[in-house]
């Protein structure tokens, strides 16, 4: 593989090529999907299709795993910080109580 190979892949916009697959249907994405399956997989000998396929896997599995990291601790941030608000507003709604006469 050389520099030029592996900068291609590197300056790869990923981000607008998983747009282009979220606006996808479910139908239209999983053809895509087969499709280049099937057109990765003809020029392949056996142990490279099983090698490209396992190495495919973990590309996938690391991708859900972020993903579901992320989400996972979003919320808690936005607990968090809606609860740092709440406090923050029944502080104020107690002092502007206690003050007013």
């Amino acid at each position: 593989m050389n520099n030029e190979t592996v900068n291609n892949f590197a300056n790869f916009d990923y981000k607008n090529f998983g747009d282009l697959l979220l606006s996808l249907s479910p139908l239209e994405l999983s053809t895509l999907g087969c499709i280049l399956g099937i057109y990765i997989a003809i020029p392949l000998d056996k142990k490279a299709s099983a090698s490209l396929g396992n190495f495919f896997n973990l590309i996938g599995q690391v991708l859900l795993v972020y993903s579901s990291q992320e989400m996972n601790l979003a919320p808690n941030n936005a607990t968090v910080n809606d609860i740092n608000n709440l406090r923050e507003e029944f502080f104020t709604y107690i002092n502007n109580f206690c003050t007013k006469k």
